[in-house]
């Protein structure tokens, strides 16, 4: 987990946000507690869930650029 802020001067001026992601199987990034982004998650994930389908083994060693929703992105302070 890596929490980050983005500051309420610059949150109304977002347009969108990329997360630069490594992971081994999938994952969920939450901002301000919605789900902003997932890949290869459960449709109702829980906190022990596993993923979905086995994926290559680049996505554990190699950033995959993750565009987050403009709307998920843009409203109010962030907090994630």
């Amino acid at each position: 987990r890596i929490p980050f802020t983005i500051a309420a001067a610059h949150a109304g001026k977002l347009t969108s946000l990329t997360l630069n992601v490594r992971c081994d199987a999938g994952f969920i990034a939450y901002v301000n507690g919605v789900t902003a982004y997932s890949y290869n998650c459960p449709a109702a994930p829980l906190w022990n869930s596993v993923a979905s389908a086995v994926t290559d083994e680049s996505y554990a060693v190699e950033l995959q650029a993750c565009v987050v929703s403009s709307a998920a992105a843009g409203a109010g302070p962030r907090r994630g």
